[in-house]
Formats: C-alpha cells, sequence, structure tokens
C-alpha cells in the first residue's frame, strides 16, 4: 500500500519514489507500532489527553508506559535474530517453498514460479531500510531501560550485515538489471529518520528523570538533545549533498529528452532505465582501466 501511494505521487525518479516510500514506513513503524504499543488504549484517545493535559502529561505517558514495555521488544529482536535472520534472510524460506511447490506442479508450476522468485527475491531497499530502522528505533529507545537489548541488537547487526552483503550481491535483483545504482539516495533519509528515533529515546528518559524528581540529570538530558538535534544538522548539511544522489543523475535530467510517452511515471522510468544503463557503463569502464581502489584513495580525492 505505501509504495502504491508513493508512485501515485509522481516522483521524479524511482529512487524519489523509494524515498518517499521509506518515510511513510518509518512513521508507520515509528509511531504506530513502536510508541502506540508503549501506551496504553487507543491513539485517538491518547492524543485527546495529551491536547487536554499539556506537555506535562507527554512526558508522564512516555515516562510510565515506554519503560513497562521493554521485555516486549527485548522478545522482538530476540525473535528477529533467531527466527526471521535465519529463515528469511539466510535460508530464503519463501523462495525455496515456491521453488518445492513448482517441481511439484510440473511445467505449469515452473512457468508461475519465475514471476513469484522474481517478486520475492527483488532488491527493494525501502524494506531493507525500513526493517533495520525499526530493530535500530527499538535498540535506541529501549537501551537503557532494558540493557540487554544492546547485546541482541548487536548480534542482528551482525548476522544481517552478513546475510544482506552476500544477498544483494548474488540472491536479490533490481527492476533495472544487477548495475543499477540509486547513488546513495537512500542514506541521508535513513540517517535523518534515525535522528528522529535517537531523539525520541532521548525525550522518553528525559520524562523518565522528570517523573522519578532528578531535575539536574533531566536537565542535563534535555541538553543533550538539543546537542543532538545541532550536531545532525550540521553533519546532514554537510554529507548529504555528497551522497544525495548519483552526480550523472542530475546531468541526466538536464540533457535527456524524453521521447515517446511523457506521462510523468514513463519519464520517471525511463530515467531510471537511462540511469542504470550509464551507471553499467561506468563500471565496465572501471574494471577495465589499469586503476584500483587503492590507487584512486592514495591518489586521491
Amino acid at each position: 500500500l505505501l509504495p502504491a501511494l508513493s508512485r501515485l505521487q509522481r516522483r521524479e525518479s524511482g529512487a524519489a519514489a523509494g524515498t518517499s516510500t521509506l518515510h511513510k514506513m518509518f512513521f508507520f513503524n515509528q509511531v504506530l507500532v513502536l510508541l502506540g504499543s508503549c501506551v496504553v488504549g487507543s491513539l485517538f484517545e491518547t492524543a485527546k489527553l495529551i491536547l487536554s493535559g499539556g506537555y506535562c502529561t507527554l512526558l508522564a505517558l512516555l515516562g510510565r508506559s515506554v519503560p513497562a514495555q521493554a521485555t516486549f521488544w527485548v522478545n522482538y529482536l530476540v525473535l528477529e535474530l533467531l527466527f526471521y535472520v535465519p529463515a528469511l534472510d539466510i535460508l530464503q524460506v519463501l523462495p525455496l517453498s515456491v521453488v518445492g511447490a513448482a517441481r511439484l506442479c510440473g511445467a505449469r508450476g515452473k512457468a508461475l514460479s519465475g514471476k513469484a522468485l522474481s517478486a520475492l527475491q527483488r532488491l527493494y531497499y525501502p524494506s531493507i531500510y525500513a526493517r533495520a530502522l525499526m530493530v535500530l528505533s527499538a535498540a535506541f529507545l529501549f537501551a537503557t531501560i532494558a540493557p540487554l537489548i544492546t547485546l541482541v541488537t548487536i548480534a542482528w547487526l551482525y548476522a544481517v550485515s552478513r546475510a544482506w552483503s552476500f544477498n544483494v550481491r548474488r540472491v536479490y535483483l533490481h527492476d533495472l538489471g544487477a548495475d543499477f545504482d540509486s547513488g546513495g539516495a537512500y542514506w541521508p533519509v535513513a540517517m535523518r529518520l534515525e535522528t528522529f528515533a535517537l531523539l525520541t529515546a532521548q525525550l522518553v528518559l528525559v520524562a523518565i528523570h522528570v517523573l522519578n524528581s532528578c531535575w539536574y540529570s533531566g536537565t542535563v538530558l534535555f541538553g543533550l538533545m538539543i546537542a543532538t538535534m545541532v550536531r545532525a544538522s550540521r553533519l546532514q548539511r554537510h554529507y548529504s549533498p555528497l551522497a544525495s544522489e548519483l552526480p550523472l543523475e542530475r546531468c541526466i535530467k538536464v540533457d535527456a529528452s524524453m521521447a515517446g510517452d511523457t506521462s510523468p511515471g514513463a519519464q520517471a522510468y525511463q530515467l531510471d532505465w537511462i540511469l542504470a544503463e550509464a551507471s553499467r557503463a561506468y563500471r565496465t569502464s572501471f574494471e577495465n582501466s589499469s586503476f584500483r581502489s587503492g590507487d584512486l584513495l592514495a591518489g586521491g580525492q
């Protein structure tokens, strides 16, 4: 549903539509799943209570309700580590079940299994980033409440870094081919969203200290929130222009003439296809040259 809503917004490229989907997935997970599960009662009742009681009511809800859900989220991350990563990322249970069913159904099943496998093993960046952001947001939120979650998160990061690295190179395939490169468009967005999750965790910690009448530490933690916002803003201003998109994509937007279908969806798809072709040509020329990555790093940026 969320990718469909992003496509209806008619973004200029597939990467732009993907980052829009990532925003929607993050706020759905953060507000409705993570924070919503920690607040007793419906979201409407909670919003009404906060509007009538002000910031003090918000701090009381965060300081009392969130810590009570620490055990649930520790169990969730353990389930991610011990079940979802081995079954979905390492063993690829869903594609494996499709292959098994296709062999039982004969030739007709094999024809249908190709489409199913391409859908199940599609490289879709928003879903990967949203899953990682969900785990890290829970880890940030409960790290000081239930320190055990930090160890589980470190183990999860180690496991998925190995599994996802292999899957992206050997298993998953982008719609526009293996040589398609988003140009780093997702990374600044993911960092900005994770900073929001970190600020939410710091606000919860401030609420806990205030409810326990620890005014000095609560004030220090509130100052830490401000410092986090200032530092994150500076880093975003410095690094986002370097990683927001592939420079070649900006050239294509200026120079490429979109022939044929002039609808926004067709133009976005053609732009992504041209970008994939240009990225493939660049990689081929780089691999055929005498330069190596060490020479480039030493000779300089």
